[in-house]
């Protein structure tokens, strides 16, 4: 059995992280939590959904989404902008 490693990251203001095919994530979960802030996570990219280019995808507080690549494929050209004034979660699983 293959071991999975993790990398996670908490920030509480603006950040980008890109995530390209070399970092070898399969998924990615993203939790946004916080209880004043009105700013979003965003992600862009060419995000494919069923075969359909994705437009960018933001993610308010309280709310959280998955990510994955299937057929041991894994995650590329996604760009991550954190929230500025909530708390975001980013764990990706190799």
């Amino acid at each position: 059995m293959n071991e999975s490693k993790f990398w996670t990251q908490r920030t509480t203001n603006e950040q980008t992280f890109t995530l390209d095919a070399d970092d070898g994530f399969t998924s990615i979960s993203i939790v946004v939590s916080g209880t004043a802030g009105t700013d979003t996570t965003d992600i862009t990219g060419t995000l494919l959904l069923d075969g359909v280019a994705s437009g960018d995808i933001s993610i308010a507080k309280g709310e959280s989404i998955t990510i994955s690549a299937n057929d041991g494929k894994v995650l590329d050209s996604l760009t991550i902008v954190t929230a500025s004034d909530n708390t975001t979660y980013l764990i990706a699983v190799q």
